[in-house]
């Protein structure tokens, strides 16, 4: 690393976009800071034995002497915005943020002006740059605590049951294609929400239906078979060990 009189050094900032066949990347004991945002797309990134989905809007962040691999989903390959940098005065600023051990981070599009600016920067424009980085990290560091480090196969699982209450959902094809043991998934997924995937989903469905018979004219029939029950007659039981009154009570005591 070259003398600088300011401890902080910003080596890169770029704009990439990923083809569907570009290759996976191994970095062992990575040198310097990285921090990337996922503009559009989506890919994946592999640290310490957890597997991260990172689509558009997330940020992850490398940090040196860790191991980490990454590529792009070759159904929909990610473009990014990617900073390089070091110094002892962004070791002091991760720190003073708590960010030592945090890598991956859903949802940030209040960074994206910032990955801009410093993409904008002249050269060596080290102080300007670490005013940046400040303001991403101070972004960052917003994260909800139960939100920090989800695995990213269980931030995915969640998402993906909340938007199949009206069609078919395996549990086993989620897990093959993250190459995880169903038994390992649920397990991550009650480590975290306290219920297995199954009962989630079930909740979801249920939660729905309580508005469809809110704000609807469907049937009893009818919303059974759009939330992908097997009959009326199972969906009313479920519904009023869930609810203590069954889906015609609900209604109308709600329409009183």
């Amino acid at each position: 690393m070259s003398e600088n009189k300011f401890s902080f050094q910003i080596f890169c900032a770029m704009k990439v976009r990923a083809a569907a066949h570009d290759p996976e990347f191994h970095i062992r004991k990575h040198l310097y800071y990285m921090l990337e945002y996922v503009v559009g797309g989506a890919g994946f990134v592999e640290y310490a034995g957890e597997k991260y989905y990172c689509p558009a809007t997330s940020v992850y962040f490398f940090q040196p002497g860790r191991d980490y691999r990454y590529y792009q989903d070759p159904d929909d390959p990610w473009s990014k915005i990617y900073v390089i940098f070091d110094g002892e005065f962004a070791e002091s600023m991760i720190k003073s943020y708590d960010l030592q051990d945090k890598l991956f981070f859903p949802a940030q599009e209040k960074c994206f002006p910032y990955f801009c600016d410093l993409l904008n920067l002249k050269f060596n424009s080290h102080e300007t740059a670490s005013l940046l980085i400040h303001h991403i990290f101070n972004q960052l560091s917003q994260v909800e605590k139960n939100e920090e480090n989800i695995p990213s196969v269980v931030y995915v699982l969640k998402t993906e049951l909340e938007g199949a209450v009206n069609k078919k959902f395996l549990l086993k094809d989620f897990a093959e294609k993250w190459d995880i043991s169903t038994t390992g998934l649920i397990e991550k997924f009650k480590n975290i929400y306290k219920c297995t995937p199954y009962e989630y989903l079930l909740r979801c469905r249920l939660n729905s239906a309580g508005n469809m018979l809110k704000y609807t004219h469907l049937s009893i029939k009818e919303i059974a078979s759009v939330l992908n029950f097997n009959d009326q007659y199972y969906f009313s039981n479920l519904f009023k060990q869930r609810h203590g009154v069954s889906p015609k009570k609900f209604r109308e005591d709600f329409w009183k």
